[in-house]
């Protein structure tokens, strides 16, 4: 979870973690390869549980996390990020939602929401 909140910056926000508040995603084909590599040990590290041996709930969990596993791979194996507009918005979409998650109680947040939007250059690029 830490991961994905750390490497996913704006989903960080819209949970209510507001540490990243001051960044973007890396949305480089670099991170992407990398965040791939990171799910399939992931992967590797589940897989070395047995399954069968955990309750009716943690079966549950179990498959569930390997189908995120599975899924943000596959994400990056069919090179998804390469069409990063869907009909449901993109990329450039989420800058425009998720200010509406950012706290704006003192000058801090400010400065912190103007950091992010410094960064959005090198979002674009």
């Amino acid at each position: 979870w830490a991961y994905r909140l750390q490497e996913f910056p704006t989903f960080a926000t819209y949970t209510g973690f507001h540490d990243y508040n001051d960044r973007l995603p890396d949305v480089s084909e670099e991170a992407y390869r990398r965040r791939a590599d990171y799910w399939r040990n992931c992967l590797t590290e589940l897989a070395s549980i047995d399954r069968e041996a955990l309750d009716r709930t943690d079966q549950i969990n179990y498959d569930l996390f390997k189908y995120v596993l599975e899924d943000d791979i596959a994400q990056v194996e069919f090179e998804a990020y390469l069409i990063p507009v869907n009909s449901e918005g993109g990329f450039y979409s989420e800058l425009a939602f998720v200010v509406g998650q950012m706290p704006f109680a003192v000058e801090r947040d400010y400065d912190i929401y103007l950091q992010r939007l410094a960064a959005i250059p090198s979002y674009f690029g």
